[in-house]
């Protein structure tokens, strides 16, 4: 997508997976649709990987403490590794939503 908006309207639409996001977006703040994509109602487990040309690692850091499973700076193209990276967050989220699940059933279901 070339918008942060037309981004986030796609993941509206339909299911999403994992999204690669650019901080640095024409319409609106990388991190406004990180908040947006984290917090969305109709896809509240969705994998946000950062990938930006931004040098300052503390935006790699703030992306990661606001909801980002993997922030990687954009370098020299290396494919393996940002495979690697949407593959782990995409794991990550199932296995929160896995956990999540879990927990909901021992609730629902307490040990005498």
């Amino acid at each position: 997508m070339a918008t942060g908006r037309s981004g986030l309207d796609h993941c509206a639409r339909q299911p999403v997976d994992c999204v690669v996001l650019e901080i640095d977006l024409p319409d609106m703040s990388g991190f406004e649709v990180l908040a947006k994509l984290i917090r969305s109602v109709s896809h509240p487990e969705i994998a946000v990987v950062v990938l930006t040309a931004h040098p300052n690692p503390y935006l790699l850091e703030l992306a990661l403490k606001n909801g980002a499973k993997a922030a990687l700076q954009k370098m020299p193209p290396s494919g393996h590794i940002i495979e690697k990276s949407i593959l782990g967050a995409i794991a990550s989220v199932k296995q929160d939503r896995e956990r999540r699940k879990h927990e909901t059933i021992r609730v629902q279901n307490p040990v005498p």
